[in-house]
């Protein structure tokens, strides 16, 4: 499977700006991408502003569902959700047929108020896409190794790949690239973190430091810090399911 990271600064707040501003770096996209993975809260910047909320079918879900259909590719990204009342930080993973299967954010990040005003969510989500079984989570989950456990049953992996859409700090970022690792080692499975660069409304620094690691706990590729990119990757489920049958840790699990 083909993989694009985007790695991009957000304008806080400015929709329309920022999808613009996507499509325009997605314009050379390569046409053999089958993913491209955005960052958390990719249209608006991470926030957990009522007003700047949507709804399912909104703007941005558009966005994402069009971008899919018309580049042939998947694309997973997270937008701030109105529903019912109730405000969610929703991973979309979109098929390019334009069907999808969303997220909600379970471990929400506790130094900022999205702890208060955002609903967690409660079910693991586990894709299927050409023949790989993909992970999705977000950011804050990867501090979360029992909620991200990837389960072992009659010979075979809850998942392949997990994936981060990710707005991390840069007063945190070895924290970042640690746990990358961490979780890659400990799930036998490939881990794909994406993360803004800039600086938001309240200040906080982001340098990016978006990457994919193997399963062996090894940086296949990362983005340069503080630098707007699309970076490919391509991985491989056979080098994988041979690892795994090599060293099967699932099987004392």
């Amino acid at each position: 499977m083909n993989i694009a990271i985007v790695q991009n600064d957000t304008k806080y707040g400015d929709i329309p700006y920022n999808l613009t501003h996507l499509e325009s770096l997605l314009s050379t996209l390569k046409e053999d991408t089958n993913l491209i993975i955005l960052q958390e809260e990719f249209s608006t910047g991470f926030t957990t502003n009522a007003s700047l909320s949507e709804k399912e079918y909104g703007k941005t879900f558009l966005w994402m569902k069009n971008l899919s259909q018309k580049k042939n590719v998947a694309v997973l990204g997270t937008i701030l959700i109105e529903e019912e009342g109730k405000f969610f930080n929703r991973a979309y993973f979109f098929y390019p047929n334009g069907e999808y299967i969303s997220y909600d954010k379970r471990n929400l990040f506790i130094l900022s108020e999205e702890k208060d005003k955002i609903t967690k969510g409660e079910k693991k989500v586990i894709v299927e896409y050409l023949g790989w079984r993909i992970a999705i989570f977000i950011c804050f989950d990867l501090r979360f190794p029992l909620w991200m456990r990837n389960t072992y049953s009659n010979g075979e992996y809850e998942y392949d790949i997990a994936l981060f859409p990710s707005s991390w700090a840069e007063s945190r970022i070895d924290v970042f690239d640690t746990l990358l690792k961490g979780r890659a080692i400990e799930n036998l499975a490939y881990v794909a973190g994406v993360n803004r660069i800039g600086k938001d409304e309240t200040g906080v620094k982001y340098s990016g430091h978006s990457q994919i690691i193997s399963y062996k706990g090894e940086t296949i590729i990362r983005c340069e810090d503080n630098k707007e990119e699309i970076l490919y990757c391509q991985i491989d489920r056979e080098s994988l399911k041979n690892f795994r049958k090599k060293f099967p840790i699932g099987e004392i699990w």
